[in-house]
């Protein structure tokens, strides 16, 4: 399915080894009948071409956006949420914990559940509600949107493959929504968190869709939030999952995927995702799944290590070289 892409690689010998501006590592082609031998940097490259030809010929691509678009924009990171939660909260629920420290590094999952649990014991559900909207729109500033950004160039793609392009986001806040609008007063997209009256084969193209729920800056509660440990059950174990959920089961199976900001970590995610792919393969359906990640910085082995990884979960990473480029690099992609 993906002659260009690079797919099995071995170590150069020590007699061979490259400069310090190449990856110390080559990949062999899935092509047999080469024997050519590429770096590591030049199979990035392969992959970037593979996206583009085949999402010039897809009748849609999915976006599979993750927080690191919206950390420009003042969100915070998972971890850094939790923390501030737990550091909103009056001292008498907080003093509980021996080590917060230690206890927010052990696992920050248990960490939004003792918050949570702990507002609701002591019947203050409202300021958890309002502790989790400050994390996430605390830093938000409207001057922002005088810089270029990920989201503005996700936008922009989004106006000029109108009916193409399908938007999932992980992130509970709706900069995605406000860029667009700011470019385009014409038009909205509207953030949304359940498909129920919606076919799964024909979601709107003006929607994105949260896959962890909503808060909107002008909402005193989140929507459909998927935060604690409970929420993650029911949205991902339970026997008959939302359309939401079939219908991003779906764009993996079938759908050129992109994720975008993304950290690529999440257990739940990448089972499911791993799941729709092995039935992907079963039906022989088309299936394509590239990730944008920044590498520039880490060591060859680290590299190495790295994309091998993400190989054998038939994930083709694209590098970029940092956050400063990326928007244009999305663009090259999408355009």
């Amino acid at each position: 399915m993906f002659p260009a892409l690079a797919s099995q690689y071995v170590w150069l010998e020590k007699d061979d080894e490259p400069t310090d501006l190449q990856a110390r590592l080559i990949i062999n082609t899935e092509d047999e009948n080469s024997s050519r031998k590429t770096t590591y940097d030049v199979a990035m490259r392969k992959n970037e071409i593979a996206f583009t030809t085949y999402a010039k010929n897809s009748k849609h691509i999915s976006l599979i956006l993750g927080n690191g678009v919206s950390i420009p924009f003042g969100s915070e990171g998972w971890q850094d949420l939790v923390k501030n939660l737990l550091g909103q909260l009056q001292p008498r629920f907080i003093e509980r914990v021996d080590d917060i420290d230690k206890f927010l590094g052990e696992n920050d999952l248990s960490t939004a559940d003792f918050s949570f649990d702990m507002l609701n014991y002591y019947g203050c559900e409202s300021q958890y509600w309002k502790a989790l909207k400050y994390s996430i729109y605390r830093r938000f500033n409207q001057n922002i949107w005088s810089d270029d950004s990920a989201l503005k160039a996700i936008a922009e793609s989004k106006y000029k493959l109108k009916g193409s392009l399908l938007l999932y986001t992980y992130n509970y806040d709706v900069f995605l929504e406000k860029q667009y609008e700011r470019l385009y007063p014409e038009e909205k997209l509207i953030p949304i968190t359940e498909l129920s009256s919606i076919k799964v084969n024909d979601v709107p193209d003006n929607v994105v869709i949260h896959v962890h729920g909503v808060f909107l800056d002008d909402m005193d509660k989140g929507h459909d939030i998927v935060l604690s440990s409970t929420d993650y059950f029911e949205q991902y174990h339970l026997p008959y999952i939302s359309k939401k959920m079939q219908c991003l089961f779906k764009s993996f199976q079938n759908d050129i995927c992109l994720f975008i900001g993304s950290s690529m970590t999440d257990i739940f995610q990448m089972n499911m995702l791993a799941e729709a792919l092995r039935q992907a393969e079963k039906s022989k359906a088309k299936q394509s799944v590239f990730a944008l990640m920044c590498l520039k910085d880490l060591k060859p082995k680290e590299k190495e290590a790295i994309y091998r990884y993400y190989v054998r979960k038939r994930i083709y990473l694209i590098s970029f070289d940092d956050f400063e480029t990326l928007p244009n690099k999305i663009r090259d992609l999408l355009n």
